[in-house]
């Protein structure tokens, strides 16, 4: 076999594209893997995202093999990266001639951090160790359908400035932010035209916030979190009965949210919501 590795940025021409719908497509991984997610699949022809991707292929036949994608997600030059090596061509040595490309791109950017996100099923734990990461965490990708629902009992309106001192306090209960990090969220969010930060009030009473981004034709619900003196009155599950109706109003295929494996609590209330978990995605950063 004669391999031959390149890299690509974004956006990526149609016939790469295709060629990567096909590795993804044939990876064999079960069936509710979705690994197009994991891979970001829909960014990939998104002039406005910062990434790019490692592109390895074996010459003889003139096909891709194995593909490295690595995407700044928040704005901050910082790369998360996912890895698809055709089932034919796996633990042969691909997989470390992608990693060795991903280095050289990180450093030709100037990448302020990265970590890696990969599927459990794909057993990649000794290979990158010997890589030099180590486990980080690990959350489930989880995901609903909308459906039409109706709740009075919460207001939901998009952000604005004057209400930054009533999130940096939710952010800072939830996630232990501080409020600068909040305000740098907040003003990466008004610049991101598929990204929406939401307030949550109750009797004009801010009691929560959440942020939806679109994907392709998905929406993405990040950031939920209700104020402490608020918890444990049903608002969490209002609000995302709320995005189930917004979303079915909006007519978008589904909701997808991702959640801390270690947060069981979190976990039921998004089942309680309807949500099934879909992938289990293990991070890993750079000892």
């Amino acid at each position: 076999m004669n391999l031959f590795a390149m890299k690509a940025s974004y956006p990526l021409d149609d016939l790469t594209l295709q060629e990567m719908n096909t590795l993804i497509s044939k990876s064999e991984y079960p069936a509710h893997v979705d690994l197009y997610e994991v891979m970001q699949f829909a960014r990939l022809q998104d002039a406005t995202c910062n990434g790019f991707l490692v592109l390895a292929y074996d010459e003889d036949i003139d096909q891709l093999i194995g593909a490295v994608n690595a995407y700044d997600l928040f704005g901050m030059n910082a790369f998360e990266w996912s890895m698809v090596v055709h089932p034919d061509y796996r633990n042969i040595g691909i997989e470390e001639v992608l990693i060795e490309g991903l280095k050289h791109g990180l450093n030709e950017r100037e990448a302020t951090g990265e970590m890696a996100a990969i599927i459990s099923v794909a057993n990649y734990t000794a290979l990158l160790e010997e890589q030099g990461y180590e486990y980080n965490s690990s959350k489930y990708q989880m995901a609903a359908k909308p459906a039409k629902l109706v709740d009075a009992t919460i207001t939901v309106i998009p952000f604005e400035q004057a209400h930054l001192p009533q999130l940096q306090q939710i952010f800072a209960e939830g996630f232990g932010d501080l409020p600068e990090e909040t305000a740098e969220m907040a003003a990466l969010m008004e610049e991101e035209e598929s990204s929406q930060l939401w307030m949550v009030l109750r009797d004009e009473a801010v009691v929560g916030t959440f942020t939806t981004a679109v994907v392709a034709d998905d929406v993405w619900l990040t950031s939920v979190a209700t104020k402490e003196q608020f918890r444990n009155q049903g608002i969490a599950l209002s609000m995302l009965n709320w995005v189930k109706n917004y979303t079915c109003e909006k007519n978008f295929s589904s909701i997808a949210v991702e959640v801390e494996s270690d947060n069981p609590a979190a976990v039921q209330l998004y089942r309680k919501s309807g949500f099934n978990i879909t992938t289990q995605i293990d991070y890993f950063v750079v000892k």
